[in-house]
């Protein structure tokens, strides 16, 4: 068995249970991924002020993204996994918008000093030319619809076997 750890602050109960449903929904429609054990019907545990996850153990290693096969079989796993959460958006994750996802982190770094003096000015000019650029792309895509997906998904979060992939940590 693997434990995940959540870290605290990150996500908020609703959340983690809500990925951990949806987990077992796509294992349900047979889609390749690693869903959280239950015990005594419950898949979010706490311990010592500390909240966690079980999950079976499985094996596998890096996807071989060079391999067009092995592209192929995974877009069509994440197509399924988009089809399954297309239907009941996710309403406890927070939407893509360029204030929690690009101002807020742009001023926080801003006040904490890691940014060096000598590089501000440019360093400054530089987020805001990117944050308008994406407050343009926000604008022009207009109200966008949301799914359920793997809000997580790159080569680390996906084993790879001779039977081919299994998806892990949704979010």
């Amino acid at each position: 068995m693997v434990a995940k750890f959540y870290r605290p602050a990150r996500w908020s109960d609703a959340q983690i249970l809500e990925e951990h449903a949806f987990a077992a929904e796509l294992a349900e429609r047979e889609i390749p991924v690693v869903a959280p054990l239950a015990s005594g019907g419950r898949t979010l545990c706490e311990f010592g002020g500390f909240r966690f996850a079980v999950y079976p153990r499985r094996g596998g290693r890096t996807p071989e993204l060079e391999d067009p096969d092995t592209l192929e079989w995974m877009g069509r796993f994440i197509g399924r996994i988009h089809a399954v959460g297309a239907p009941a958006p996710s309403p406890r994750v927070p939407r893509s918008t360029s204030r929690p996802f690009g101002r807020e982190p742009r001023d926080w770094l801003l006040a904490s000093g890691f940014v060096p003096p000598d590089l501000l000015e440019a360093w400054s000019s530089v987020a805001r030319l990117a944050l308008e650029g994406a407050a343009r792309c926000y604008e022009r895509a207009g109200q966008a619809r949301t799914l359920r997906l793997h809000g997580d998904c790159h080569a680390s979060n996906v084993l790879w076997t001779d039977d081919g992939p299994h998806f892990v940590r949704l979010r």
